[in-house]
């Protein structure tokens, strides 16, 4: 178990997002799934395969189990003139044979004989007796020859003789001379047997039963289930009997290119024919050494399995992606409500409190989202609770302060001051003493702590008076207030301490043309204070850090002015409201103050 923790923690698979970690179980899930379906159709596959080559084998035993029944039939048949024990026959067949113009036609005996056979085997087309000169009489079913036909010269009909008796099996030819030739293929395949005098033990002529090739192909036909595939029957002498391809019927099975290896002893082989490879199954008959050679192309023997494969490649395919968009869909259900709670918990790690996590579910994601938010809930009223405590001890230490001061003093000195600068035409200081007399005025009158937005104005445009005499990298402040909004009610000092801070941070860093702009508006029933100066402006970083500092979550600034009036917004209208510092794209500070719309 450590070694595969120690695995996955190599390969960082620890550190992965919980979507990621999902969604790769679910993958692997899905292919050890392929994988074994895979391994499965694979034995199946192979298994099927040796079935159906079973199967192809079991058919070729029993198509040439019914041929070779076949042609034990006709063997048989050909015993019907040595049963019969007719001598009129033998002596009629001695008699031609030593006079070749005598053979006696149309008799009654060898019509009988004729008659007899093809009452036993009506499939039959025709049967010759010829004597050993090759002249003949016969019977051909619904037709006749229109000329002689003597086969004394001919290969099968000398080992016919050789035989003494013993049926010979004639490879497959063509019957010519015929008035009425047959339908579908006009090519014969014979069983011939010498007919042996009993009484001189000699071959006195020759009987041979013909029959259509077409009986072997409705042997071989039902074997054809496959898709280019070949079927030859082939004699002893590697003479094609019968090919499903008919020009090669009658064709020695070396004329086709087939390949050497087709006429090996093996039963069951794989060949190159024709640039495919092919499964070949060789059958070969016991009793006639005939040949069963059933040639399938490998791409028709598998269709049926290609087919199935290339079925259930398109249905686990198919049940594969339904699968894919269910687990990303489960997944994102899973994940998103994780991923929100990080983001709502990164919002207040930076000072935003003013949130909530909506999260409808019952299960472990929600119960966490219900604590969230219980938690959250603490601890804005944890800090409302320090906040007012600490601006009751500020209130506390201001009116100690202002009860110190004697304000009628400080009246009557800047009083004096400004008749002396008078009496000295010095008009720069009076109107100094001037602006700082109505500043102390403003300040230090305590009985009223909620003034309107025009008071603001004014007593920061006396600061800014007295600040541009003092410094001279400042031009101006302006102001982008409309009428509407002068009437508007807030607290008293929150403009001042934030334009002081511009003065001391902001455009301490320019040598000249520093100003300030103040605009108010009005935005979702709020009042919305913009104050903005033309300074180096502050990176990203910091103000994250002073946002964080203004609200009380670290201690990294010593400056109080924008913290107490933050906390004073704060504690009169509700921690929605307050001060927020924005970047201004690298062009001066953005100082935002939110309050509630009041007249």
């Amino acid at each position: 178990m450590k070694e595969i923790k120690n695995y996955l923690l190599k390969f960082k698979f620890m550190n992965l997002s919980i979507y990621t970690k999902l969604l790769l179980s679910f993958l692997l899930i899905i292919l050890f799934f392929c994988v074994i379906s895979f391994i499965d159709f694979t034995y199946y596959k192979n298994d099927k395969l040796n079935n159906t080559l079973n199967t192809v084998n079991q058919m070729n035993e029993q198509s040439l189990s019914e041929i070779d029944s076949y042609i034990d039939d006709i063997e048989k048949l050909t015993e019907i003139p040595l049963f019969q024990q007719n001598p009129n026959i033998a002596k009629k067949l001695k008699e031609s044979n030593s006079n070749p113009d005598l053979f006696y036609k149309l008799d009654p005996d060898l019509n009988f004989m004729f008659n007899t056979i093809f009452s036993l085997k009506n499939d039959i087309h025709s049967v010759f007796l010829f004597n050993l000169n090759g002249k003949s009489d016969y019977k051909i079913s619904g037709s006749s020859l229109y000329n002689d036909y003597y086969p004394s010269n001919e290969q099968w009909f000398k080992d016919t003789i050789d035989s003494l008796g013993k049926p010979i099996l004639v490879p497959s030819y063509k019957l010519e001379y015929m008035d009425d030739k047959p339908s579908g293929l006009n090519y014969f395949f014979t069983v011939s047997r010498a007919l042996v005098d009993y009484d001189s033990s000699s071959v006195v002529g020759i009987i041979t039963i013909n029959s259509n090739i077409n009986v072997i192909k409705n042997f071989l036909q039902k074997l054809l289930i496959y898709d280019n595939q070949q079927i030859l029957l082939v004699d002893s002498y590697d003479n094609i009997i019968y090919d499903n391809d008919e020009d090669n019927i009658s064709k020695p099975l070396s004329s086709l290119s087939l390949g050497s290896d087709i006429n090996d002893n093996t039963k069951d082989k794989t060949l190159l024919i024709n640039d495919k490879m092919c499964a070949v199954k060789i059958t070969t008959s016991s009793n006639t050494g005939w040949k069963l050679i059933n040639i399938i192309p490998n791409d028709s023997l598998n269709k049926q399995i290609t087919n199935l494969r290339h079925n259930i490649i398109i249905l686990v395919s198919f049940f594969i992606i339904i699968a894919l968009i269910l687990i990303i869909i489960l997944s994102r259900q899973i994940v998103q409500p994780i991923q929100l709670l990080s983001k709502k918990m990164t919002l207040v790690e930076k000072g935003d409190l003013d949130i909530s996590l909506n999260i409808s579910t019952k299960d472990e994601v929600g119960k966490l989202s219900d604590n969230f938010n219980t938690m959250l809930a603490k601890l804005k009223e944890l800090i409302n609770e320090v906040y007012v405590d600490k601006l009751k001890q500020k209130e506390t230490e201001l009116k100690m302060l202002q009860n110190q001061i004697n304000p009628h003093f400080l009246y009557n000195t800047l009083e004096s001051i400004h008749m002396m600068a008078e009496i000295n035409d010095d008009p720069e200081v009076s109107k100094m003493s001037i602006s700082l007399g109505s500043i102390l005025r403003y300040g230090l009158n305590t009985h009223i702590s909620i003034v309107t937005l025009k008071d603001e104005i004014n007593n920061v445009t006396l600061y800014m008076d007295l600040q541009k005499n003092r410094l001279d990298n400042i031009d101006d402040i302006y102001f982008d207030v409309p009428d509407n909004l002068l009437d508007a009610k807030v607290i008293k000092l929150i403009l001042q301490p934030v334009v002081e801070n511009s003065i001391y941070h902001g455009l301490s860093s320019i040598l000249y043309g520093g100003f300030i702009n103040v605009k108010a508006y009005i935005e979702n029933d709020n009042l919305i204070i913009d104050i903005v100066d033309n300074g180096t402006g502050i990176d990203e970083i910091t103000v994250t850090k002073l946002n964080g500092y203004i609200n009380g979550f670290n201690d990294e600034f010593k400056s109080i002015g924008l913290k107490n009036v933050n906390m004073r917004i704060q504690i009169h209208y509700g921690i929605d409201y307050g001060i927020t510092i924005l970047g201004n794209n690298n062009n001066g500070t953005l100082v935002r103050i939110k309050l509630p719309l009041q007249y």
